[in-house]
C-alpha cells in the first residue's frame, strides 16, 4: 500500500501541495503534464545526483590530494576553491544571463564540468614544482564546482515549471551523488588507483547529464497549444533537446506562472508605488542606465520574502561545510605509525602500525565523507514522508553540531592510539554523529527550497511581485512608444518563484565559501598542533 502511494502521489499533482494550480484554469494542460510527473522525476533523480556527483569525488579526495602534494593543512583550500567562483557564476546565471534558454544553461554546466575534470586530472603533469601542479589542480576544481553551481542554480529555478513536490527528486539525486561518491572513491582507492585516475574515469557521467535532460525531461509548455477536432484544447509534450536553443524571447510564457499581468490586473496605487523613479537610490539608476531590463525591484522584493528561508540555508551551510573540512582534526592521525622509528618500545604498547586499527579508522575521512552524504540522501529523500516548516530548529541543531565538533578536534576526545578496540568505539560515535549532520543539513535543504516555491503566503507575496513587475515594464515600454517585448526592456515575463529560487541558492553560495573559509582559519589557528 505504501508503493502504491508513492507511484499515485509521483503520478499526480497533489492540490494542497501545488499553490492550488486548479485555479489557474487549463485543466487539459494539468491532465498532459501529471502524465510525465513520473518520468520527470525520475530524470531529476538523475540529474541532481550527476550534477553534484564530481563535487562530491573531489570532496570526498581532498584529503588524499592535499596528502599527496604534502599539503595537509590546506586542505580546505580545495574545497574553498570548488566553490571560490560559483558566487559570481550564480549570480550571472540568474541575473545576467536571463536572455539564456535553458538548454545554454544546462550545456555550459556539463562544459565545465568536463573542462575541469580535464585540469585536474593533468595536474600533476605540469612542471616538478608542487605549488604549481597545487595551483593547477585547484584551477581544475575550480571548473568543477563552478559547473556544480551553476546546474544547481539553473535546475532550481528550472524547477519552477514543475509540481513543487518535482524538487523531492532533484534533492534526493543529490544526496546519493554524495553517497555514491565516497563509495566509488573509497572503492577505487583500495583498488589502488591514483587519484588523477579516479577523476579521469568520471569524465563519462557528464554524458549521463546531458542525456538526462535534453532526452529525458519532458517539458508540456502552456503556449504550445493546438484545438483538437471536438474543440478541446490539445497541448504538446516536448523534449528539451528540440526547444529553442537560442536567446529566450518575450513570447516564451513560463510553464506554470500566470500570464503577465497588465494595468488592470493590479492595484493602481500598489503600482504607482512600485519602483517609483522619484524613490531610486544612486545603485538603482546606475543599474538601470546599464540593464533596463533587469528586474531590481523584483529581485529585492524577493529578497526580503524569502529572507527567512535563506538566511537559514545561509547558516547551515557555513556550520555543516566548517564540520566536514574540521572532522580530520578529530580522527586519530595514523600517517606516522608504519615509520620505521616507530618501535613497539617506543610506542609503549601503543599501536605501532596503520593495519591495527579497523578498515573504518584507517580510511576515516573518506569514511565520514559517506556517512556524512548517507544522512544527506535520506534528509533530502524524506519530502514526501516529513515536512519541516520550522527550520529554524534545523539551524540550531547543526549549530550545536559545529560547535561541538571544533571542540573535540582541539581536545581530541574521540581519538586514542594506545587502545584499538576503544579507537573502534569512538570510530563508530563520530560516523553516526556525521550522519546526523547530514540529516540535519539535507533537511534544511529540502525543506527551504519547497518552502519558497509551496508556502501560501510566500507564494501569494511573490506572485503580487511578478504582477507588479510585469505591468511596471509594461507601463514602461508604453511611455517610451516602444512596441511591447523588445529584448532591452523586457526580454521575458517576470517569474517572482524563479527570481526567489535564485535568491535563495546565492545565500547557499556564500554560506559553502564562508563555511569553508571559517574551517580553513581554524586549522591553522585554533586547531594547529
Amino acid at each position: 500500500k505504501a508503493t502504491v502511494s508513492v507511484l499515485n502521489w509521483l503520478r499526480a499533482d497533489t492540490p494542497t501541495m501545488s499553490r492550488d494550480e486548479a485555479d489557474k484554469g487549463d485543466a487539459a494542460w494539468h491532465a498532459v503534464r501529471q502524465r510525465h510527473n513520473l518520468r520527470n522525476f525520475l530524470c531529476f533523480i538523475v540529474l541532481g545526483c550527476v550534477n553534484n556527483y564530481h563535487y562530491c569525488i573531489v570532496t570526498a579526495g581532498a584529503q588524499a590530494v592535499a596528502d599527496g602534494f604534502g599539503l595537509k593543512s590546506l586542505m580546505a583550500l580545495i574545497t574553498w576553491a570548488s566553490i571560490a567562483g560559483s558566487a559570481v557564476l550564480r549570480f550571472l546565471n540568474a541575473f545576467v544571463l536571463m536572455h539564456w534558454t535553458y538548454n545554454k544553461k544546462f550545456l555550459a554546466a556539463g562544459g565545465q564540468t568536463l573542462l575541469g575534470l580535464g585540469i585536474a586530472c593533468a595536474a600533476p603533469f605540469c612542471g616538478s614544482a608542487v605549488g604549481v601542479n597545487f595551483a593547477v589542480f585547484l584551477l581544475g576544481v575550480m571548473f568543477i564546482g563552478t559547473g556544480c553551481s551553476f546546474g544547481e542554480q539553473s535546475a532550481l529555478a528550472y524547477m519552477e515549471r514543475f509540481p513543487p513536490r518535482t524538487i523531492g527528486g532533484w534533492s534526493s539525486g543529490t544526496g546519493m551523488s554524495g553517497v555514491a561518491a565516497s563509495l566509488v572513491f573509497l572503492g577505487l582507492q583500495q583498488a589502488h588507483y591514483s587519484e588523477p585516475a579516479i577523476f579521469a574515469l568520471q569524465i563519462p557521467f557528464v554524458l549521463v547529464y546531458c542525456v538526462a535532460y535534453y532526452a529525458g525531461v519532458v517539458l508540456v509548455p502552456r503556449v504550445e497549444v493546438t484545438v483538437a477536432a471536438d474543440g478541446e484544447p490539445s497541448f504538446t509534450p516536448v523534449k528539451n533537446w528540440a526547444r529553442k536553443w537560442g536567446n529566450v524571447d518575450s513570447a516564451q510564457l513560463l510553464t506554470s506562472d500566470p500570464e503577465p499581468a497588465n494595468a488592470h490586473s493590479v492595484d493602481a496605487d500598489a503600482l504607482a508605488k512600485y519602483d517609483h523613479e522619484a524613490t531610486w537610490s544612486a545603485f538603482r539608476r546606475w543599474v538601470h542606465r546599464r540593464a533596463p531590463a533587469f528586474p531590481y525591484e523584483a529581485v529585492r522584493r524577493c529578497n526580503t520574502v524569502i529572507a527567512f528561508q535563506g538566511v537559514n540555508l545561509f547558516l547551515v551551510y557555513i556550520f555543516e561545510y566548517a564540520i566536514q573540512m574540521a572532522a580530520p582534526n578529530v580522527f586519530p592521525d595514523l600517517s606516522t605509525l608504519d615509520s620505521a622509528n616507530v618501535t613497539a618500545e617506543a610506542a609503549g604498547g601503543c599501536a605501532t602500525s596503520k593495519g591495527d586499527f579497523d578498515f573504518f579508522t584507517q580510511n576515516a575521512f573518506v569514511v565520514s565523507q559517506f556517512c556524512y552524504q548517507l544522512g544527506v540522501l535520506l534528509s533530502r529523500s524524506s519530502l514526501g514522508v516529513v515536512r519541516i516548516s520550522r527550520v529554524e530548529v534545523l539551524t540550531a541543531l547543526q549549530g550545536v553540531n559545529f560547535v561541538c565538533w571544533v571542540a573535540l578536534a582541539k581536545v581530541k576526545a574521540l581519538q586514542t592510539l594506545c587502545d584499538v578496540d576503544e579507537q573502534r568505539m569512538y570510530t563508530g560515535i563520530w560516523m553516526a554523529w556525521m550522519v546526523f549532520v547530514g540529516l540535519m543539513g539535507g533537511a534544511s535543504y529540502v525543506n527551504c527550497y519547497f518552502n519558497i516555491l509551496n508556502k501560501d503566503y510566500l507564494s501569494e507575496q511573490l506572485d503580487s511581485i511578478a504582477r507588479l513587475e510585469n505591468a511596471k515594464q509594461a507601463e514602461r515600454r508604453a511611455a517610451r512608444g516602444q512596441a511591447g517585448g523588445e529584448a532591452e526592456l523586457a526580454p521575458r515575463p517576470c517569474n517572482a518563484r524563479e527570481l526567489a529560487m535564485n535568491v535563495g541558492a546565492l545565500y547557499q553560495t556564500v554560506g559553502v565559501m564562508l563555511g569553508s573559509l571559517v574551517c580553513l582559519v581554524l586549522q591553522n589557528t585554533l586547531l594547529d598542533h
